[in-house]
């Protein structure tokens, strides 16, 4: 499926909300101008990632271009800013962090119906406690949830993956996303 329209028609729905930022920002501190963010724009990029987040690189830059213009109104950024420092100062996560955590949200609730890797020798996936990822030899298979899931599932550390609680787990994986550099996610979902 492709996804070049869907994702044109979410930037250009989304476009309106730059003169509203502009004019907010002339008039709220910027812990306002985030909960607005997150009401108004990260809550549409959310919508449906699991969807069309895996698409190619090519139709996530729209999205990502425009959160980062979002971000630099808010911030009062010039257009050359830094993505790494905008992303860290905003304290947002870029969309395709935004994919990496629906992903490994939707494991972790599934994490019991999860297809552990089961042997009777020590490996570090047994004692990692780390799903099975299917074969896939196709570049559509290879972006299915499926997949990507359980292996971005696999790449957080056994810490996290273990954690009782949704809450904790959603923070602390928040928290090892911030920590990485945005093109290392990236990578993972090429």
């Amino acid at each position: 499926m492709r996804w070049n329209s869907h994702i044109s028609g979410m930037v250009s729905g989304l476009r309106g909300l730059l003169q509203n930022f502009r004019f907010l920002r002339q008039v709220l501190d910027l812990k306002r101008l985030k909960v607005i963010y997150y009401a108004l724009v990260e809550s549409r990029l959310t919508y449906g990632n699991l969807l069309w987040g895996s698409a190619a690189k090519c139709h996530i830059i729209k999205l990502e271009r425009f959160q980062k213009r979002v971000l630099k109104l808010m911030l009062s950024r010039t257009r050359d800013y830094p993505s790494d420092k905008l992303y860290r100062e905003a304290d947002v996560l870029d969309i395709r962090q935004l994919f990496f955590l629906k992903c490994v949200i939707v494991k972790y609730e599934e994490r019991l119906k999860l297809n552990y890797i089961e042997h009777d020798y020590h490996t570090r996936s047994v004692t990692q406690q780390k799903t099975r990822t299917a074969f896939c030899s196709t570049t559509v298979g290879r972006r299915s949830l499926e997949y990507l899931g359980n292996r971005l599932f696999n790449f957080l550390p056994h810490e996290i993956r273990n954690l009782k609680t949704r809450k904790k787990f959603v923070v602390r994986t928040k928290t090892f996303l911030m920590e990485r550099s945005r093109n290392l996610i990236g990578s993972l979902m090429e």
